[in-house]
Parts: structure tokens; C-alpha cells; sequence
């Protein structure tokens, strides 16, 4: 008795990314870093904000009287990138049709900004803790 061992090419789906779906595809995997930094700055800035003293020095370049902020305007951080991901995801829903070289170099952007906050942020908390 002879095996029939005939494999027929099945049509397979490419895995496409079913998230993000107001944004090019080109970009959705970039939105998403984007969002999970974002997602790491609110974290980070809800588990520390217990341990923080209660006057914090965010703005470093002022002088010594003028830099030092209450702890509950560590939220700054968290709220600024928030704002700049969503205003960026809009832009770039709008701008749809624009070239994507342009696009994709906007959520760069998107990205390396958020990547400075939570650079900030990092500092912030290593300093004071």
C-alpha cells in the first residue's frame, strides 16, 4: 500500500499586525514601541511616586531656589508624553497619504521623544532614590 504524500500549496496568511489599525501598516510596529515606552513612563512614574520626597528638582538648569517642584509634578512626565504620542498618531492619520519616508521619520520621532522622558524620568527617580 502506497503513501500519498502529496503536499498542496495552502494558501498562507501573512501575519499582518491587527492593532493600531488607524495608522499605515508601515508603522504600526513603531507606533507600538512608541506606546509601550509611553506605557513604561506612567508606570514607572505610579510605582515611585510613594518613595519621592516631597519636594523634587526637575528643572536642574534654574537656580537653586527656582528648581525645586512639588512630587505630584513628576505626572508632567507621563502627561507630556502621553499628549505628544497622541498628537503625533493624529498627525500621521491625517497625513495618511504622505510619503512614507516622511511618516516613518515622524514616528522616529515620536519614539526618540519618548525615549528622552523616559530618560528624564530615569534620572529623576536614581537621583532621589
Amino acid at each position: 500500500m502506497a503513501m500519498d504524500f502529496n503536499f498542496k500549496e495552502s494558501p498562507r496568511k501573512k501575519r499582518q499586525l491587527k492593532y493600531l489599525l488607524f495608522l499605515p501598516k508601515a508603522l504600526r510596529k513603531n507606533a507600538l514601541q512608541a506606546l509601550l515606552v509611553n506605557l513604561l513612563i506612567i508606570i514607572l512614574s505610579l510605582v515611585f511616586y510613594p518613595a519621592l520626597q516631597q519636594e523634587i528638582p526637575l528643572f536642574i538648569s534654574l537656580p537653586s531656589e527656582q528648581r525645586l517642584i512639588t512630587k505630584e509634578a513628576i505626572f508632567i512626565l507621563p502627561a507630556l508624553a502621553s499628549s505628544i504620542t497622541l498628537i503625533h498618531f493624529l498627525i500621521i492619520k491625517d497625513l495618511k497619504n504622505a510619503h512614507q519616508t516622511v511618516l516613518r521619520v515622524f514616528m522616529i520621532i515620536t519614539e526618540i521623544l519618548e525615549i528622552i522622558i523616559l530618560a528624564i524620568l530615569l534620572r529623576l527617580i536614581i537621583i532621589l532614590n
